[in-house]
């Protein structure tokens, strides 16, 4: 029988007010974790104390690192053989941990990963669900991760984490961190399994990192792809091609062409001159010159449909 000890790791900056909502739906669980952790990333509010009196243990950071430093340096003091990372702004469904040990015992994979579904934090309005596709994910694991950004929703196996180095510190990767880390357990070689429960619930407002920092995921998203590309020059060219693509789009809209370039050039070089996701005017365009083609569809864009661009910069920082 395996061990099926899950500790909980939340990594924490200025989170005193989240945390009792957190630490809320960990206590309903139906069957408890074995380890509580919090890694204080030398937060000025009360955090450490809050963290503590919900009853966990707390690493106290010195200098702020970020999100990927606080877990990695949970992950190392760890006495569980799973380990499940949550964000201290978002909660956990009452089954989590019961049906993960469930799992354990009865099947055999290193990362079992659990659905989530994300709410508009001040109405609780459902905003997306995510659906893995089961199949994907056990036999093709690393085109699936690379096409798809995976949440921390999931339990990991604490041997497996620590052998592939955890998550990448790189500050070019840190606000896409998450797809970099499921990216490396994939070409580690990892198993994965998948459980269709709904097991957490991430909570959206404008101030958290992911919709405040929009342009700072998407390149640190086209890194990943970037690097990826030159890890694996052959075997993977239409994903990497309709990746950079796609990342060239949501960089266009920020008009910050220098990244949005390199991942048309980046496409190009995997022989994707052309998107294969796009209409018959912009591919039409693309065949005659790909950079002036994004340039002329978000210019159009700008002056025909401006509600899309509502907020968004109207000037280049740079070109």
């Amino acid at each position: 029988m395996r061990d099926s000890s899950v500790a909980l790791c939340v990594p924490a900056f200025n989170a005193a007010a989240l945390l009792p909502r957190l630490f809320d739906s960990v206590s309903r669980q139906g069957v408890p974790f074995d380890e509580l952790w919090v890694y204080d990333d030398a937060s000025t509010d009360r955090t450490a104390d809050v963290a503590a009196q919900c009853g966990a243990r707390v690493v106290q950071g010195q200098v702020n690192k970020g999100c990927s430093a606080g877990k990695n340096a949970l992950l190392m003091q760890v006495g569980a053989s799973w380990v499940h990372f949550h964000d201290a702004d978002d909660t956990l469904a009452p089954e989590f941990v019961k049906r993960a040990k469930a799992r354990i015992q009865r099947d055999t994979f290193d990362v079992l990963l659990f659905n989530y579904e994300q709410v508009e934090e001040r109405s609780g309005q459902q905003m997306s669900r995510s659906q893995f596709e089961a199949t994907d994910v056990r036999t093709a694991p690393v085109r699936y991760m690379l096409s798809n950004t995976v949440n921390n929703g999931g339990v990991y196996a604490v041997d497996l984490l620590r052998r592939v180095g955890g998550f990448d510190e790189d500050p070019a990767v840190r606000y896409n961190e998450d797809r970099a880390f499921h990216l490396r357990l994939a070409e580690a070689g990892a198993a994965f399994e998948v459980d269709p429960y709904v097991g957490s619930r991430f909570y959206f407002n404008a101030g958290s990192m992911s919709s405040a920092n929009r342009v700072r995921c998407l390149r640190a998203h086209s890194e990943i792809t970037r690097r990826f590309a030159r890890r694996h020059p052959d075997g993977y060219e239409r994903e990497i091609g309709r990746l950079s693509w796609q990342d060239a789009g949501g960089l266009a809209s920020f008009l910050d062409w220098r990244e949005a370039d390199a991942c048309v050039r980046l496409a190009i070089r995997h022989g994707a001159r052309v998107p294969e996701e796009a209409g018959a005017l912009f591919r039409s365009l693309a065949r005659i010159h790909p950079l002036w083609a994004l340039r002329i569809r978000e210019h159009l864009i700008r002056w025909f449909k401006p509600r899309f661009r509502a907020g968004y910069p109207v000037k280049a920082a740079s070109e």
